[in-house]
């Protein structure tokens, strides 16, 4: 169970060129780009002779590594849009031209497997049962077993971005949908695979079951094995991990992993997190919001998928007080429709304003 979230902008070339012997500095068409806070960038060339001049009317500020270059880059720090003016000089004269680049919020995109049509090639392979494939299987399972690791494979089609489109940052999302045997797990590593794979459509849980579909131990498709069983370092994945995760007791509710934790001191606890759709060591702002619309208070909040799924409930509750007397009655919750973008989906809780004071929380219960 996964989902994968990447950060893009597009980087866009904006031209000029001399022509004869006066120097001209053509008008281009407005470019878009896409940005990340801090990390958006632009590359603007021009022909030899010609410089950005003056920055006009512009949303934020620039930044260029070198304005006097032909061929140079610039920085932007916000989205909005920017009016730049460049010159060419020669010795018959001098010419301008002011030139438009739009830079637009930051597009994200998630990946999860059924949702808005995605789809991912996703399983895992075994080393004490060798010949089995998982392709069908909707988990994988991480650890060992008996002396054979298992290690799970994930790939994201990325054929439906827009052409031109430059990935700044990627989120893996993975949660515990089980427990196996053990009580300690070692760390988990996210290598990058330099080979493809073949899903596969074996069930997972017989040796028959889809036996040569796709990959296994010892191959990563029905006709190409992997340089060694299991994936080779250096030929079949990157030694140097993409990202660690730490390892950690799966059956303990304790340390960083406990359901009360809040490892990054935010003041939301891991449970809370788990159930919006947020990530236990990323600093989030407020999970819901509350306003009153004629005489009912409302209450917005994202649920997760995988909290659903897991057995989480959700209850919204009011109190007149603050003490003791907190009530569902006269709460109804509904989903919003239109707002599941394949990780979470809002969900609004309603119950009447009251003629005093009310106040509203979310009461999370972990299965």
């Amino acid at each position: 169970m996964m989902s994968w979230t990447p950060s893009c902008h597009r980087t866009a070339v904006i031209a000029f060129s001399l022509v004869h012997t006066v120097a001209q500095a053509l008008p281009v068409a407005p470019s878009t780009l896409h940005h990340e806070p801090s990390v958006l960038s632009g590359q603007v060339t021009l022909s030899s002779g010609a410089k950005i001049d003056v920055t006009l009317n512009t949303a934020g500020s620039t930044t260029f590594e070198n304005a006097a270059l032909a061929d140079t880059s610039a920085r932007f720090s916000t989205a909005g849009t920017y009016l730049f003016r460049a010159t060419a000089s020669n010795a018959l004269g001098t010419l301008q031209s002011d030139f438009t680049v739009l830079v637009n919020p930051t597009t994200r995109m998630t990946f999860r497997q059924g949702a808005r049509h995605s789809t991912q090639d996703t399983t895992f392979i075994r080393g004490h049962n060798q010949s089995w494939n998982s392709g069908a299987r909707n988990e994988f399972l991480i650890g060992r077993f008996g002396v054979g690791g298992m290690r799970g494979l994930l790939s994201f089609d990325l054929s439906s971005a827009p052409a031109g489109l430059s990935i700044q940052s990627v989120s893996l999302d993975l949660w515990m949908s089980g427990l196996g045997s053990g009580t300690s797990l070692n760390p988990l590593d996210l290598h990058e695979l330099l080979v493809p794979f073949t899903e596969g459509t074996g069930d997972g849980v017989s040796a028959t079951h889809g036996q040569g579909s796709g990959a296994d131990w010892s191959n990563r498709s029905p006709a190409t094995a992997w340089a060694t069983p299991g994936a080779a370092k250096t030929t079949d994945f990157v030694i140097t991990p993409l990202q660690s995760v730490t390892g950690l007791n799966p059956s303990a509710n304790s340390g960083d992993a406990a359901d009360s934790a809040d490892p990054d001191s935010d003041g939301l606890i891991n449970l809370l997190k788990f159930a919006t759709g947020t990530l236990p060591k990323t600093t989030n702002g407020p999970s819901g919001s509350l306003v009153k619309n004629g005489s009912s208070l409302e209450f917005t909040s994202p649920r997760s998928h995988a909290a659903v799924a897991d057995g989480t409930q959700f209850l919204v509750e009011w109190s007149a007080t603050l003490d003791n007397d907190w009530s569902i009655s006269s709460v109804t919750q509904s989903g919003i429709p239109g707002t599941d973008n394949g990780t979470t989906v809002l969900w609004k809780a309603t119950t009447p304003a009251g003629t005093d004071h009310r106040f509203l929380h979310l009461r999370l219960t972990a299965p």
